[in-house]
C-alpha cells in the first residue's frame, strides 16, 4: 500500500498516526452514497470528518502567481472557487496495480452522472496544472505525475429538503499504484442527523490505530468549555474506560495554527482538561487512568493552508499509553 507522501518543500505533518473519524449517524446515507462513488476495489486509506464546517470547492485548475499584485501574494491559487458549508467528509483510497488513474476516473465519472450529480469543473493531466499544487491545496498525501492525474468538481441538488450536497475527487497514480482523495461536502449535519458516537467504534480505533479522534466533543470559538452536545462522546468514552479498567490513555488537545502559540497551548491543553474533568466529574472514571494536555499547532493531521485543513486539525484526541 502507498505510504504518506510529500513535497520535499513542504514540513512533514504526518509525524503521527492519523486515526479514523468516529460518528456513526442515525440518518447513513450518506456514507453509503459517498462509497457507491469511489470505483471497483477501492481499500480505504484514511478518512477524516468534521461534523460541520466550510471547504473551498475547487472550480479551476491551480496556476502559480509568479508575483505579488494587489489582489494576490506569490504563489499557487486557483482562479475559481466556491466556499460551501455543511458537513465535511474526507477519504483517501488505494487501489489495485490493474487499476490505471483513468480507470478509476471514469468509473467515479460514470456514477456521478448516474445519480444525478452535474459537473462544475474537469481537468486531466498537464490541464489540472502542477502536482505540487495540488499538495498543498488538497493533502501530501497525494501524488503522481501531471500526466496521470485527474480532478473533477460537482454538486447534487436534494429535492427533498431544498438543499446542494458537493463532491470533489483527484485521482492520481504514486508509483504505478492508483490513489484517489474524495471531499463530499452534504448539507449540516444539524438539520439532517443526529450524532451517535458508539463505544465499538471508539474501541475498534484505538485497537488500530492506538489514537481516535473525538468527533462528538463540542466548544464554541476560542472556548474550552465543554457544549451539552458532548455527552454522547464522553458516555461512550467513559464506557471504554471502564471496560479497560487496567489501561491508561491520554487526552490531547490540538489547534490550528491561527492566532498566538502561546494562546494555541493553552487552549488546546485547556480543551483536553474539561474532557478529563467530566469524564472524572460526571462519569466516575479513575483519576489514575487518564492524563490530559495540549500540543497546540505542532501535530496537525494536514496543512493549515487551506479553511478545511484547519478544521482537520482543531481536534481533541483520545491516546492509548
Amino acid at each position: 500500500m502507498i505510504k504518506n507522501i510529500g513535497n520535499k518543500k513542504m514540513k512533514g505533518f504526518f509525524k503521527y498516526s492519523l486515526a479514523f473519524a468516529l460518528v456513526s449517524f442515525a440518518y447513513t446515507g450518506h456514507a453509503e452514497q459517498t462509497l457507491q462513488h469511489v470505483g471497483e476495489n477501492a481499500q480505504l486509506f484514511k478518512h477524516w470528518y468534521k461534523v460541520n464546517g466550510n471547504y473551498t470547492l475547487i472550480t479551476s485548475a491551480p496556476i502559480f502567481q509568479e508575483q505579488d499584485t494587489d489582489t494576490f501574494t506569490k504563489g499557487y491559487r486557483v482562479p475559481t472557487s466556491t466556499q460551501v458549508s455543511g458537513a465535511l467528509s474526507r477519504e483517501i483510497y488505494d487501489y489495485g496495480k490493474k487499476q490505471s488513474s483513468n480507470n478509476v476516473f471514469e468509473q467515479v465519472r460514470e456514477s456521478l452522472k448516474n445519480n444525478g450529480y452535474e459537473e462544475l469543473f474537469v481537468c486531466e493531466h498537464d490541464n489540472c496544472g502542477d502536482v505540487g499544487a495540488w499538495q498543498l491545496m488538497l493533502s501530501e498525501m497525494i501524488g503522481g505525475k501531471e500526466s496521470s492525474q485527474y480532478y473533477l468538481s460537482a454538486k447534487k441538488h436534494l429535492s427533498e429538503d431544498d438543499t446542494t450536497e458537493y463532491f470533489s475527487c483527484y485521482v492520481n497514480e504514486i508509483d504505478g499504484q492508483t490513489r484517489m482523495l474524495v471531499d463530499m461536502v452534504a448539507p449540516p449535519q444539524q438539520q439532517r442527523f443526529d450524532v451517535v458516537v458508539k463505544t465499538t467504534d471508539l474501541t475498534r480505533t484505538i485497537e488500530k490505530d492506538g489514537r481516535v479522534v473525538l468527533d462528538g466533543v463540542f466548544f464554541d470559538t476560542g472556548s474550552a468549555i465543554l457544549k451539552p452536545e458532548s455527552s454522547n462522546a464522553l458516555q461512550a468514552m467513559s464506557k471504554l474506560l471502564n471496560e479497560n479498567s487496567n489501561t491508561r490513555f491520554a487526552i490531547v488537545g490540538h489547534t490550528d495554527n491561527v492566532g498566538s502559540l502561546q494562546f494555541n497551548l493553552k487552549l488546546s491543553s485547556d480543551r483536553a482538561n474539561a474532557v478529563k474533568q467530566a469524564l472524572l466529574d460526571q462519569y466516575h472514571v479513575s483519576a489514575h487512568q487518564i492524563s490530559s494536555g495540549g500540543v497546540g499547532p505542532y501535530a496537525p493531521m494536514t496543512s493549515n493552508a487551506n479553511d478545511q485543513g484547519r478544521s482537520y486539525n482543531r481536534r481533541v484526541e483520545l491516546v492509548k499509553l
